[in-house]
């Protein structure tokens, strides 16, 4: 659900994501849905495209290290 967030404040899509990574919006979708299990090596793949660490992604913090309101 963070991703989705990240992504949406972003107002990336999941096509757009897939582009950046070199992958499909097919993978990017079985990630965000729960078919496939996100790895580390997914999180920190996504998080570098955003310019975010893992730990960011899954908790919700944003660029500047603040909670979003």
């Amino acid at each position: 659900a963070e991703l989705r967030a990240h992504l949406a404040r972003r107002r990336m899509s999941n096509r757009a994501l897939a582009r950046q990574l070199g992958t499909t919006p097919a993978w990017i979708d079985r990630r965000l849905n729960g078919t496939t299990a996100i790895s580390t090596d997914d999180l920190e793949m996504i998080g570098n495209a955003l310019g975010m660490t893992p730990m960011q992604l899954l908790s919700g913090i944003t660029h500047s290290g603040a909670n979003p309101q």
